[in-house]
């Protein structure tokens, strides 16, 4: 499985409250081949440009929030 990137991260954090806009993301595989280690920046509110980490996981045709980012507040 190819590691996911700013659609991918973007679809997972579709999730949050507020709907944060996600740029510049890398994926990487952990040991389980379908969760990624994922580094990002978002766009917008006062966390805008600061590095930020998450893990996603393939869920069928879609990625997942495997792990809950602070500044999410899940929906």
């Amino acid at each position: 499985m190819d590691a996911p990137g700013l659609q991918e991260v973007q679809q997972a954090l579709s999730v949050c409250a507020g709907k944060p806009v996600v740029y510049d993301a890398q994926c990487r595989a952990t040991d389980d081949p379908s969760e990624f280690s994922c580094n990002y920046r978002l766009r917008d509110g006062s966390l805008e440009g600061v590095p930020q980490q998450t893990f996603i996981a393939a869920d069928g045709d879609k990625f997942v929030l495997i792990d809950i980012p602070h500044h999410c507040q899940v929906q």
